[in-house]
């Protein structure tokens, strides 16, 4: 039997059998339902059919059983929940007490304290204990409370006994409240004179358990499509593979095979359904891409309350009570902007000042008297007292807020949560300026809350254990879609669209595993359990492979990659792919030999990118024929930004009026040197690794959009290192004699005394590290560093006597120097960390050296050296030479940096001699570079030094910048990529990524 008509007879079923009022036909879903009714429709030309002939799967057992059961109702499935929550609270509360608990094996002892943890499962095998209680027992479950049915669960051992006693529990739950559990029901299915149609059983989870009693009774007819049924010729139809070497490329050449069959083929977007198994990580992607391209959409599947931005108010508020008000938790609660917060001026105060005090969360430290603990409330630690201002109005705001929150999450019932919330929306939220998505989500949370208010008022027997966390976990796994409004491709999980006729099947991520579909019955059991009661799993894999064949009037399409976005995969097996994957295989693909010509539509964003790149060269390209909306909106939004008399090429951009104004308030601030620009290393290093980075960073300051804070700031340790530092070599200064020896190895007794006290001064006067001056960290910095006070001494005892083993008959003749040079149009301004003089030796000149402290890192030396493809790009120790020489009246003849933790010099300039071990550094004479305008690669160094400093200077004087980054590998890693304009293309034959603009 042919594809076609393999296709033609499911519609001759339907077309057989429409006029006949006893017809009855059955499918899989509601979805499926309504569209082979149109589909119906469609095939008659138009008319009416009778919608009593149609019915869903569930709906058709449903009905069978209600006739039955006309005494009782179905158990509503949130009180599943209620019931299993209630039952685990019982059994934490009988180990709590001591006694025996409830169940030993499903929750061990050691767990009773966390039964929450276990509700979501217990409330999934609720449906399926009928079915294995009768497997198990052999007794019918409906005498499950009767002597048979007590006696067959007293002989049950280990996970079987707990599983009886759920189910015992549960039954005497629904007798006590006049309920029935449905899936524990046998449809009778008796003949009702109707002529049943079931299609595509395969796909039915649950079909295999009344197969029997359905296919004996005479009147019920299903209609498979898998290998060896009657109509399993769908096997045979034509079918379309593409493989890819990655996702990405997977989705946007999918996206361009949909405008393929709209653009060439005519295909109504409407009549394309596109389905997605590995839907949380496709379908991001594939709703930028279907919207870059400008393809209509229609999602068809909803996803949970809480996960959309405004429904995550109610779990950001559990949040926030449960871990004491932690600063990620109240980010996400106050960031959330799509919440209308009444005063978001307070809101932005009460965020800076959680960052500035490093508010991150509340913890619990020993007492005073170390008999017990105190808990630390982080943000009532940090107002009493802050760094920076007070900001009272902010502690105000969160005390306000703190309150109503816990007040709301501790509501003792539904109808109690409904009033608290709306108390706190009524202070907190301005529903007047209510998005129409948030204000459509919230009043969907507030109906769900309703409905519960409803099963509380029905039961009032039943008392739920935290209303409020229950009500979190409900909407998180209460589905919702709002109202579809436009039309367009239609987006689905996979196996949804499988039973329903359209255009064409598209299906995306078709690896093996995403597409193997396994029926496990009682699938909470073990395997080994499973096969002694002789239940075997049901692989519907190729079923619905078949299915999406069958019902797509096109050839099926199944797009797949090799590397995806969870790792690597291969093709599903019944795909029968044997190719290898390909970069792409629509228009520009190397290979096309065995693509179906025409079928991809060309990729406009390609044909703009290579119109881009051949501008930088000479020629002369053709504008794509047509773009995109995107790609226009995009471009008109880039062209008005422009200033009219700037110009954007590789090698400079100009900065308009404003920006320099900025930039003078920002460099020409010093009364010694009015009107003239400040140069330093700290400022020079970022311009020269990109002018942009510097423009950024220290003209616009503008921070990571990463709303986040630490345990302390980057550098505060570097800051209390340096502050003892300079603490201890004033001291020394000041005393003016020279750096003593070490004795015997060890810091001298008057060194390491004064460097306690040192310590102690600096650690007396936290959070500041100057005395009588503001405070430079927060107050939970400030412990943090008290309790690492002694790995502080040992630190720098290590260092000292590192640096005296250098140093020793050295001179301090400086710690911490500011000075400032006049060089003309600029000034050179910087602060040199510690100066020696050395000891006299055979000249009646003193050599002088600069040490620069570093917390840990030490700068690359050929960014010093000038060694780098860039040339100079870290200027300190240049820069601090020449004002030594400029305003210290002294050359320098050794220059260095010193890492604190490693307790290890980095020469740069110079040597110097280990007094101890006799060693020199640098060790190898090709690395030493000795000062002296006689010394070619030290003039070279300074020369640049100087050259680039009144390039600098220069440059931002007048805004033409001319040093931007070639770097991907910088650009990449740079904090503000997100931000700049720089642009990087693919090299095909390659595969290497090129650099092609910046500073647009």
């Amino acid at each position: 039997m042919s594809a076609e008509t393999q296709y033609n007879h499911v519609e001759s079923i339907l077309l057989k059998n429409i006029d006949d009022p006893t017809a009855l036909f059955v499918f899989p879903t509601d979805i499926a339902v309504s569209h082979w009714v149109d589909q119906l429709l469609t095939l008659r030309g138009g008319g009416t059919v009778a919608m009593d002939q149609f019915t869903a799967w569930d709906t058709f057992k449903q009905e069978s059983i209600r006739a039955q059961k006309q005494d009782k109702k179905s158990v509503p499935a949130v009180l599943r929940k209620i019931f299993v929550s209630r039952l685990i609270q019982e059994n934490s509360e009988l180990y709590r007490a001591g006694g025996a608990p409830l169940f030993t094996f499903l929750i061990p002892p050691e767990y009773a304290y966390a039964g929450a943890s276990f509700v979501s499962w217990f409330t999934r095998i609720l449906p399926q204990l009928g079915s294995w209680f009768e497997k198990t027992s052999g007794v019918p479950v409906a005498l499950i409370n009767e002597k048979n049915g007590l006696l067959a669960g007293e002989g049950l051992e280990g996970d079987d006994r707990d599983l009886y006693t759920l189910a015992l529990r549960y039954q005497q739950f629904l007798d006590a409240h006049g309920l029935f559990e449905p899936a524990w029901e046998k449809p009778p299915f008796e003949d009702t004179g109707k002529k049943c149609f079931i299609f595509f059983p395969e796909s039915l989870m649950d079909y295999s358990e009344y197969a029997e009693l359905l296919e004996n009774t005479g009147h019920v007819t299903p209609v498979r499509v898998s290998a060896g049924s009657t109509y399993a010729g769908v096997v045979d139809k034509p079918y379309n593979t593409f493989f890819y070497t990655n996702s990405r490329r997977e989705i946007s050449e999918a996206a361009l095979y949909i405008r393929g069959l709209h653009e060439k083929q005519g295909v109504p977007f409407e009549s394309i359904v596109v389905s997605i198994p590995d839907t949380e990580n496709y379908e991001p992607y594939v709703l930028r891409e279907f919207t870059n391209r400008n393809i209509p959409f229609v999602r068809r599947a909803g996803k949970p309350l809480a996960s959309y931005a405004a429904g995550q108010l109610f779990a950001t508020l559990s949040d926030c009570a449960s871990r004491d008000f932690p600063f990620d938790a109240i980010a996400g609660l106050l960031l959330n902007r799509h919440l209308p917060w009444k005063d978001n001026e307070v809101i932005n105060q009460l965020i800076n000042f959680g960052i500035r005090n490093n508010c991150i969360t509340s913890w619990k430290e020993a007492d005073d008297k170390g008999t017990g603990q105190t808990e630390i409330h982080v943000w009532e630690d940090a107002f009493k007292s802050p760094m920076g201002n007070r900001e009272e109005r902010a502690r105000l705001f969160y005390e306000s807020l703190k309150g109503s929150v816990e007040k709301l999450c501790s509501a003792v019932s539904f109808a109690d949560l409904r009033n608290r919330y709306f108390v706190f929306r009524e202070k907190f939220l301005n529903m007047d300026e209510c998005l129409p998505e948030t204000d459509l989500i919230l009043s969907r949370c507030v109906s769900e809350l309703l409905s519960l208010i409803e099963i509380e008022k029905s039961f009032p027997d039943i008392i739920i254990p935290d209303p409020y966390t229950f009500f979190v976990e409900y909407l998180q796994e209460k589905n919702y879609l709002p109202q579809q409004y436009s039309a367009g491709v239609t987006i689905l999980p996979y196996r949804t669209a499988a039973p329903v006729p359209f255009g064409c099947h598209i299906i995306l991520g078709s690896t093996q595993d995403n597409l193997s579909t396994v029926f496990s019955r009682l699938g909470f059991l073990s395997r080994a359990k499973r096969e002694e009661l002789g239940l075997k799993d049901d692989d519907a894999s190729e079923a619905f492979i078949n299915l999406h064949k069958l019902n797509s009037s096109l050839p099926a399409v199944f797009f797949c990659a090799q590397e995806t976005f969870a790792g690597y995969a291969i093709p599903h097996s019944r795909l029968n792919v044997t190719e290898k994957p390909r970069m792409r295989y629509g228009e520009g693909s190397s290979d096309q030999t065995d693509t179906p010509a025409g079928i991809f539509e060309a990729d406009l964003f390609d044909a703009e990118r290579e119109f881009y790149l051949a501008l930088q060269t000479a020629a002369s390209p053709a504008f794509p024929h047509s773009i995109h909306q995107g790609q226009s909106c995009g471009f008109n939004a880039w062209a008005e930004r422009r200033s009219q008399d700037g110009t954007v090429d590789e090698k400079r951009w100009k900065a308009d009026q404003a920006l320099l104004d900025l930039i003078g308030e920002r460099y020409c601030y010093s009364e010694e040197f009015p009107g003239k620009f400040s140069v330093s290393a700290s400022s020079l290093e970022p311009y020269y690794n990109c002018a942009l980075v510097w423009l950024f960073q220290r003209v616009l300051n503008l921070e990571n959009i990463r709303i986040e804070t630490s345990l302390m700031a980057e550098n505060i340790m570097g800051s209390v290192y340096h502050a003892i530092l300079n603490c201890f070599f004033e001291a020394v200064k000041k005393d003016g004699s020279i750096l003593s020896r070490l004795q015997n190895g060890f810091l001298p007794h008057d060194y390491s005394t004064l460097l306690t006290k040192c310590i102690q001064t600096i650690f007396d006067g936290l959070p500041a590290l100057l005395p009588r001056k503001k405070p430079e960290m927060s107050a939970l910095t400030v412990r943090l560093i008290r309790a690492g006070k002694k790995s502080v001494g040992e630190n720098l005892e290590r260092l000292l006597t590192a640096f005296l083993s250098f140093f020793s008959g050295y001179r301090i003749i400086g710690s911490e120097t500011s000075w400032k040079s006049d060089k003309g149009s600029y000034y050179l301004n910087g602060t040199v960390d510690c100066m020696l003089e050395a000891p006299l030796k055979n000249t009646e000149t003193r050599g002088t050296v600069i040490v620069d402290f570093k917390l840990f890192y030490m700068p690359d030396r050929n960014a010093c050296t000038a060694k780098e493809d860039d040339g100079l790009t870290n200027f300190q120790l240049p820069l601090y030479m020449t004002l030594a020489e400029d305003k210290g009246g002294k050359p320098v003849d050794t220059a260095l940096f010193f890492s604190i933790v490693k307790a290890a010099p980095q020469v740069l300039f110079g040597v110097i001699e280990n007094s101890e071990t006799g060693d020199s550094l640098p060790k190898a004479e090709g690395r030493i570079l000795r000062t002296g305008a006689a010394e070619d690669q030290f003039r070279l160094i300074m020369d640049e030094f100087r050259e680039k400093a009144d390039r600098y200077a220069a440059e931002i004087s007048t805004g033409n910048f001319s040093t931007f980054s070639n770097s991907f590998r910088k650009c990449v890693g740079c904090s503000y990529q997100p931000v700049c304009r720089t642009s990087y293309a693919v090299d095909r034959e390659s595969n290497l990524l090129k650099w092609s603009a910046a500073g647009g």
